[in-house]
């Protein structure tokens, strides 16, 4: 086993540490029986370095993607946790299930979505991934091969739900799925000036879609700051197309090094988002696509990460009360002016739940910011956090690769209780991670 270089998603992080790519379970128990320190990782694809560390051993999972059991009748499937989502989606709908909290990148695994605990396009209607979990096997050295669920071993379940692989290494994972409600997807799009008319239009299609999600410019000032597009998706009975045999090698943590050029700046990211909403205009405002396009949006539009080359990008996404919307995007509008900030992408969703430790979620308005990672990104993520803290937000520890102990604590009110209860569970921290001793748990 060589020491290699691993870097963190969006570019920031470069980890020197070990890879073992096991491809049985005796093979998987030994090595991390071995190790000093390890913590599993699927595809690589986390935008922190939440699956390697420093001299610590990454568990590559990605051998272990068999679906182990999978009930027709009912709708129940336990697949092992390095099954890509792309082979997961493709298994239940051609067999008339769909699961809809899902990435959208389809090399992501099973696995890394529990670690997170992730959101789809409909985080309102459908919830979280640990929403839809019935039961989890992990392993620990300590206490060997544990079964849990909302009535057994509750709470290694909810550590491990959104505990980012700290409590052992997923083996399977058994999930509850839904009916497929048609073979292709309607999608229709509504313009918005800003982004509180965009929230208004959100929430009052929130029912009759299954996907509700937007695309916003942050470049605009004044009362057309986040003018954009509102995409509402539902399940509509049409041609029934066949599903992408995925090409899971065209995305990887060394992205951004095959340019090395920075392509963005002030210039690019306006003319980007004029591009991108001029088709978005001038285009239909219903289409069919397939269920595919809809489930992994990013996938064949790879190269909006490489045009920010070897300086990366950093993505700030929280969550505030729906009462705070208009304060966090006078904020937001305030910040990146001060700052001068270029910003790629704004989005937004809306949310509804209970935050449980540091999982992505409570009720409110989702907006997501990407931008070049420069040192004034920094900085303005940094205001970002306390403007967030001033009105009550969370932002997503798994989207961002600088957020520390101190900041986290300000926002998630259960971040003592998560750490106190890792700790009392795996008291020699025998799972680590560079994101583990950043946030310090």
């Amino acid at each position: 086993m060589n020491r290699t270089i691993i870097n963190s998603f969006d570019g920031t992080e470069t980890i020197f540490g070990f890879i073992e790519r096991p491809e049985k379970y005796n093979h998987l128990f030994q090595a991390v029986k071995s190790s000093s320190g390890c913590i599993a990782r699927g595809a690589g694809l986390s935008y922190c370095a939440a699956g390697s560390g420093n001299e610590i051993t990454s568990i590559d999972m990605t051998k272990f993607n068999r679906i182990l059991m999978f009930d027709e009748t009912n709708g129940t499937i336990k697949v092992e946790s390095g099954l890509s989502v792309g082979d997961f989606i493709s298994f239940i709908v051609k067999r008339g299930w769909y699961f809809n909290v899902i990435p959208g990148y389809p090399s992501i695994t099973i696995g890394g979505c529990v670690a997170f605990n992730v959101h789809g396009k409909s985080q309102y209607n459908i919830g979280t991934f640990g929403d839809h979990i019935k039961e989890i096997t992990i392993f620990h050295p300590d206490y060997g091969e544990i079964i849990c669920s909302k009535s057994a071993n509750t709470d290694v379940f909810d550590l491990t739900i959104g505990g980012f692989g700290l409590t052992g290494v997923i083996l399977s994972v058994t999930i509850v799925l839904s009916r497929l409600q048609g073979n292709i997807v309607l999608r229709q799009k509504v313009k918005c000036r800003n982004l509180s008319e965009a929230v208004e239009k959100m929430f009052s299609s929130k029912n009759e879609y299954e996907n509700v999600y937007s695309w916003n410019n942050l470049n605009i000032s004044g009362k057309n700051f986040g003018r954009g597009i509102i995409y509402l998706e539902k399940f509509h009975q049409g041609t029934l197309t066949q599903f992408n045999e995925y090409n899971y090698t065209r995305f990887n943590t060394d992205f951004s090094k095959k340019t090395g050029i920075n392509f963005i700046n002030h210039f690019t990211a306006e003319l980007i988002c004029y591009l991108y909403y001029s088709k978005e205009f001038i285009s239909p405002s219903f289409a069919t696509i397939r269920i595919a396009d809809s489930t992994f949006p990013i996938y064949g539009k790879e190269i909006y990460y490489y045009l920010f080359g070897s300086q990366g990008f950093r993505e700030y996404q929280l969550i505030v009360p729906f009462t705070a919307a208009d304060e966090l995007f006078s904020g937001v509008q305030n910040l990146i002016k001060k700052f001068g900030i270029p910003v790629t992408l704004g989005s937004l969703k809306i949310f509804k739940g209970e935050n449980k430790y540091l999982s992505f979620c409570k009720d409110g308005v989702c907006l997501a910011i990407d931008v070049p990672a420069t040192a004034k990104s920094q900085t303005f993520f940094s205001e970002m956090d306390n403007l967030a803290m001033r009105i009550n937000g969370i932002a997503n520890i798994s989207k961002d690769s600088r957020l520390n102990a101190r900041t986290i604590n300000g926002m998630y009110s259960q971040y003592g209780k998560f750490r106190s209860e890792l700790l009392k569970y795996d008291p020699g921290k025998y799972f680590t991670s560079s994101l583990r001793e950043r946030i310090e748990v």
